[in-house]
């Protein structure tokens, strides 16, 4: 995990994972459900012809950031750490730039644990 920020300004950790041999960063965020690509990097990720799958259904969230409206497709892999992750169901924003590693991604492992001392999340097949 990477972080960022600092307690006057609030903490945020970041996850990198890999589409396609596209890295980015994700915010790592247990009160989220989804898996989340933001408008700007879900474009850059269809750019260079990203594999994903449409599931025609339209979702609205809402977290501290307020509501945010997607769709829901499949991505066909990602890469976390040493894990090819398959199949994964992610909300695209359709108004909104940021990421999210929501807890429901953690359902493709058997196990995941983090240390927030650490700066270290652990992801188990």
């Amino acid at each position: 995990m990477i972080k960022e920020g600092s307690e006057n300004e609030g903490i945020s950790y970041k996850v990198e994972m890999e589409i396609n041999g596209i890295s980015g960063e994700w915010i790592f965020d247990t009160g989220a459900q989804l898996f989340s690509i933001g408008k700007r990097m879900f474009d850059r990720l269809k750019n260079e012809g990203i594999t994903y799958r449409e599931l025609n259904h339209k979702v609205k969230t809402f977290g501290i950031g307020g509501l945010s409206n997607g769709k829901l497709v499949i991505i066909d892999e990602i890469k976390v750490g040493d894990f090819i992750v398959k199949n994964v169901v992610a909300k695209v924003s359709l108004d909104t730039n940021y990421s999210f590693m929501g807890i429901g991604f953690f359902y493709k492992f058997s196990d995941v644990s983090w240390s927030m001392k650490d700066e270290n999340i652990s992801f188990y097949k």
